[in-house]
């Protein structure tokens, strides 16, 4: 599990966050879960198959297949 503290409050307006991702130590990405805790300051992003999480991205398959040729 990572987590990402803001500087301004966040919120997901009652929707499922998506479209994070998680690696571990092999690098690959993994689709991961996500959600909004400590009052909307901190993201907290996880899979439960990842022991010890590296990396987060966020939007990346979005991103790649909109600029994809």
């Amino acid at each position: 599990m990572l987590s990402a503290n803001a500087q301004t409050k966040i919120a997901s307006m009652g929707k499922t966050l998506t479209d994070f991702e998680i690696a571990g130590e092999d690098g690959m990405y993994r689709i991961a879960k996500a959600k909004i805790i400590n009052k909307g300051t901190v993201v907290q992003v996880w899979n439960d198959e990842i022991q010890n999480p590296k990396n987060v991205r966020y939007g990346w398959q979005k991103l790649y297949r909109r600029f994809s040729f």
